[in-house]
């Protein structure tokens, strides 16, 4: 279905460079009580520790792209960046936002030579242990939204799991689901992600079996396409992406704390 490029190849190992590390963080229950494996980074609010905390400096979170690196090609994905912002802030309680306790180098990066460059922010609230949100402008050659939510390890809840990719201005490769935790805890929800699937069926494709076992990291009504039409951007995947945002969130507050 695509042409693959050095660009292309390139673009893909980086994301799965970020994949493992977001695999490695959030796959690793093995029953609904065993608390997350602790990140290689600690964005707690209380693991920023200012050199002088009389007078910390201000912190400025890093601004979304007002245009594409390149002056020309589209920001496909910023409408998905800037729902997802406005979401949380109104609807989910107690978000802080801990980009400040984050290495710069994991914050942002430019490489204007070769056209790319990312920003990331990260966030808690009173539900999440983190939730991590990425943006890849690679101008005409690329152009990248990830998501992860991390419910907080109290809960018995499936991570939330967005990773939308455009290639060469018309190939589109995109993913949405609840990531389980454990055997079993898809069955609570793939009811109503089915409704989503089924309302979508140009985003119901397979995933292929040669980079990952689908039945092992994915529900089975995981939302997987691609697909060559600009226009599913903001008449399909736009509409799914809200309401996978919203049903993650209605799932998350409706669940008890465990034991």
């Amino acid at each position: 279905f695509f042409i693959i490029n050095m660009q292309t190849i390139f673009i893909i190992f980086t994301l799965f460079l970020l994949a493992t590390t977001w695999l490695a963080d959030s796959m690793v229950f093995s029953s609904p009580k065993r608390a997350f494996v602790p990140s290689p980074i600690d964005i707690s609010p209380s693991s920023a520790s200012p050199l002088h905390p009389s007078s910390p400096p201000a912190f400025s979170p890093p601004e979304m792209f007002t245009s594409s690196i390149d002056g020309e090609s589209e920001l496909t994905f910023a409408e998905f960046y800037h729902h997802q912002m406005s979401f949380m802030h109104s609807e989910i309680p107690g978000l802080t936002e801990v980009t400040s306790s984050v290495p710069e180098r994991f914050v942002t990066m430019s490489n204007p030579s070769k056209n790319v460059r990312i920003v990331q922010r990260y966030f808690t609230s009173d539900l999440h242990r983190k939730i991590r949100i990425l943006y890849y402008d690679g101008g005409p050659g690329a152009q990248v939204f990830n998501s992860l939510m991390y419910p907080k390890e109290c809960y018995d809840a499936p991570v939330l799991g967005i990773d939308l990719l455009q290639f060469s201005g018309k190939k589109h490769l995109t993913v949405m689901d609840f990531q389980p935790l454990h055997d079993g805890q898809a069955e609570a929800y793939e009811a109503d992600l089915r409704d989503i699937r089924e309302d979508y069926p140009e985003l119901g494709g397979k995933m292929s079996k040669k980079f990952y076992d689908e039945t092992q990291f994915f529900s089975s009504e995981l939302l997987f396409a691609r697909f060559s039409d600009p226009s599913l951007v903001m008449s399909h995947l736009f509409p799914a992406f809200k309401r996978y945002l919203r049903l993650h969130h209605s799932l998350l507050s409706s669940s008890p704390p465990l034991p």
